[in-house]
């Protein structure tokens, strides 16, 4: 009987932990970007650790689903694949929110790619996306952040 009681505790244990790593993933899922009337989840890389981290070792990334990189300035911006496993585009995006340039690069490579003038926002989306959604260069980034009780919108 007490052998029952420890499994049952153990399996509610585990219940908790999987709701509460899927409630944090809802969380982080409430941010967003639209651009072209396509709405992408994103998760934000706006310090140091989580810029430097960025989409490294990910095995793979959801439709619809990116990572918005925030710089504290806008400026010349690089990126790199290095330890980057999905293929990814790159959209470099103005402090107006207008996108500036987009680059589609290769999984796993050491080259770079750059924006064509300062930018303080740069997404990431799975590769081909900015065809599929017919994403271009000018178009404007609306971004919300519904995460917490002010909502900010550009």
């Amino acid at each position: 009987m007490k052998k029952q009681t420890n499994i049952l505790l153990l399996v509610v244990f585990c219940s908790f932990v999987v709701l509460g790593a899927s409630a944090l993933m809802l969380m982080r899922r409430k941010q967003y970007v639209m651009i072209n009337g396509t709405r992408f989840s994103v998760e934000l890389a706006d310090d140091a650790q989580s810029r430097r981290q960025g989409l490294m070792f990910r095995k793979s990334l959801p439709a619809q689903h990116g990572m918005l990189f925030i710089f504290d300035t806008p400026e010349i911006q690089r990126f790199w694949m290095h330890n980057t496993y999905i293929p990814l585009d790159i959209i470099f995006i103005d402090p107006d929110w207008k996108i500036i340039n987009i680059v589609t690069m290769p999984s796993r490579t050491d080259n770079t790619c750059q924006s064509k003038r300062p930018a303080k926002y740069v997404l990431e989306l799975a590769a081909e996306s900015a065809r599929k959604y017919d994403i271009r260069a000018g178009q404007k980034v609306l971004y919300v952040d519904t995460s917490c009780k002010r909502q900010k919108k550009n």
